[in-house]
């Protein structure tokens, strides 16, 4: 029987080097293809650590690494739903008098079925079946979902294969000499704290200036949504607010990966 593709799908953060340091340790085998999802609203900080580290060294093991444009296979960007008028990311919304948080569908729709409908795409790869590598550790072990076709099943090197925490991350990027890796997300993601508001505002004014852009555009079409916790404009948003104790960054859908 011809043997199922095994396909890592990377998000290029903290979990994917994760795998990548346990590939390169022999820990767990090498894919047979690696494809990363441009989200075409990815922080500039994930693109500088794929470019320099993560790409250059799937490439080394002679396995491709595939940059999938979302734009060319998802059916739905920003705004989705029955009406067409929802707004997709998890916003939060002045609309209710304690405020409020909107669902989450961006990860769905700008990852996982973009990367399935591009596997279904490649030759074969139906007919063998593919298991796609998603990088979710012990510590999030409840994001993890059961796979909705037969033909593509989710696997869990970091639950089932090497069982580990995140923090193993940094044992291994000492061991190979890499740099510590940022956490990968869109520039404007509502899940974001205020340190990582912060580190954007200071570490990429672009990407910044893009994220307050995009935060005004939104409230044309829904006056009540806003990219930030407090629901003020980002522009003056206080960012400077130290962060709860304990509290989660991170799409809930564990799609953002």
């Amino acid at each position: 029987m011809t043997p199922r593709i095994e396909l890592w799908s990377c998000g290029g953060g903290r979990q994917s080097v994760l795998i990548l340091g346990l590939v390169k340790s022999g820990r767990l085998p090498k894919p047979d293809a690696v494809c990363m999802v441009d989200t075409n609203r990815e922080r500039s900080s994930t693109w500088r650590y794929v470019n320099a580290i993560i790409r250059p060294e799937v490439e080394s093991w002679g396995v491709p690494f595939t940059l999938i444009d979302k734009t060319r296979y998802a059916t739905v960007d920003l705004w989705g739903g029955e009406d067409g008028d929802s707004l997709l990311i998890p916003a939060f919304t002045s609309q209710s008098e304690a405020g409020g948080k909107m669902p989450e569908f961006c990860s769905n729709e700008w990852k996982a079925r973009v990367v399935q409908r591009w596997a279904a795409g490649q030759p074969g790869w139906k007919a063998r079946g593919v298991d796609m590598w998603l990088g979710i550790t012990h510590e999030e072990r409840h994001r993890r979902r059961a796979s909705s076709s037969q033909w593509l099943q989710k696997r869990f090197p970091l639950l089932d294969d090497v069982p580990c925490h995140v923090s193993l991350v940094y044992q291994l990027c000492e061991r190979f000499g890499w740099p510590e890796p940022p956490r990968s997300c869109c520039w404007m993601c509502p899940n974001m704290g205020n340190e990582e508001w912060r580190t954007l505002r200071d570490g990429d004014p672009d990407d910044f200036a893009k994220a307050v852009a995009f935060d005004d555009a939104v409230r044309k079409r829904d006056p009540h949504a806003y990219v930030h916790r407090s629901r003020v404009p980002l522009a003056v948003a206080d960012l400077d607010t130290p962060d709860a104790p304990g509290m989660f960054g991170g799409c809930s859908t564990g799609m953002c990966f």
